[in-house]
């Protein structure tokens, strides 16, 4: 592991120990519709919780992050690109467990709790009404994947200096069941588009770097 992304963890770990730009960062890459707080979640009968993991590692000299493509099922998530994660289950102790367990079953990489940098702000989601916290850990060198063959269709290696790079983003047209259309900011990847929470939780990793290094130096 190189002496860079060292330091990159350690700042990254002080910048989120610091305080995070939470829901403003979130809501750069929102869908229209989406408004600028969340609903009276008690008033809503409550929420489902669960975790997804943001996993840093050096590839070829430049930092990465795994995104999945989920397989296409009947929900609401059919097809989309996403962070490694899910529900959190009866035996997990915390978030934290949660968010590494569907790491391990998902991508096949086992991660260890020393490795967790820190968590963003939790986001809900209102389609799937769960409430998801996003963790931040690191890989010591390129993960050997092993994707899940039920649950992932590919797992794409997305390079963390794209989120920096103007060119990466783009309007996604989305059709809802209903036949309604509406388009939707998102991030160009693999001649796919990271759009709705996943974008979001990105964006709010993209301004929280932004704290303590020049937008795309070094990654």
């Amino acid at each position: 592991m190189s002496e860079s992304f060292q330091s990159f963890i350690a700042n990254l770990g002080h910048a989120i120990s610091n305080g995070l730009p939470g829901i403003k960062a979130q809501f750069l890459m929102a869908p229209p519709g989406r408004g600028k707080s969340y609903p009276d979640l008690e008033k809503t009968g409550g929420y489902l919780t669960g975790a997804v993991c943001i996993l840093l590692y050096e590839k070829e000299g430049s930092l990465h992050i795994p995104i999945i493509e989920r397989t296409n099922y009947d929900g609401v998530h059919s097809g989309q690109l996403a962070l490694p994660g899910g529900k959190l289950d009866i035996n997990d102790k915390n978030i934290e467990t949660c968010a590494l367990r569907e790491t391990h079953e998902e991508i096949g990489v086992l991660v260890s709790d020393e490795r967790i940098i820190g968590q963003l702000t939790k986001l809900y989601i209102p389609p799937s009404n769960f409430m998801v916290h996003p963790l931040v850990a690191w890989h010591p060198q390129q993960p050997h994947f092993l994707r899940n063959e039920r649950e992932i269709n590919k797992i794409h290696e997305m390079p963390l200096k794209s989120l920096f790079d103007e060119k990466s983003y783009c309007l996604k047209t989305v059709t809802t069941r209903p036949g309604i259309q509406f388009e939707s900011p998102g991030i160009k990847l693999n001649n796919e588009i990271i759009w709705g929470a996943t974008a979001m939780m990105l964006s709010e990793l993209k301004v929280l770097i932004e704290t303590f290094t020049e937008p795309g130096k070094n990654l």
